[in-house]
């Protein structure tokens, strides 16, 4: 009930903070403009088009975070039965995601001059 309720959203939550985070990283890392692509990246990638077009959800860290909680626990988030995807592609998505722009942060990091 409530508590799988709770620990689904909180997981959910961190997993999408964690992706979130690794990407804006790399941004702030490689543009002078990072918050206007974060704005522009958040609204329009995660607001509208993943909203109207059901297969950019595999590419979302808000498909991933919404599988996520819907995958741990189903019965409390019935209403998202047709609007999220797989828990195995949620959970596959927010790690590929994770581990890449980790990745490309760190070896970003290593390319810079930092005095």
């Amino acid at each position: 009930g409530s508590v799988q309720a709770t620990v689904a959203v909180s997981v959910a939550l961190l997993v999408g903070l964690v992706a979130y985070a690794a990407i804006f990283t790399w941004a702030g890392l490689v543009t002078t403009r990072a918050l206007a692509f974060a704005l522009i990246y958040v609204f329009l990638w995660e607001g509208l088009i993943s909203s109207y077009l059901g297969g950019i959800r595999y590419l979302s860290v808000r498909g991933y975070t919404l599988g996520i909680m819907h995958g741990m626990d189903d019965t409390s988030f019935q209403t998202l039965d047709d609007r999220v995807i797989e828990f195995p592609a949620a959970i596959g998505g927010a790690a590929i995601v994770i581990v890449v722009f980790f990745f490309l942060t760190v070896r970003r990091l290593r390319r810079m001059d930092v005095p």
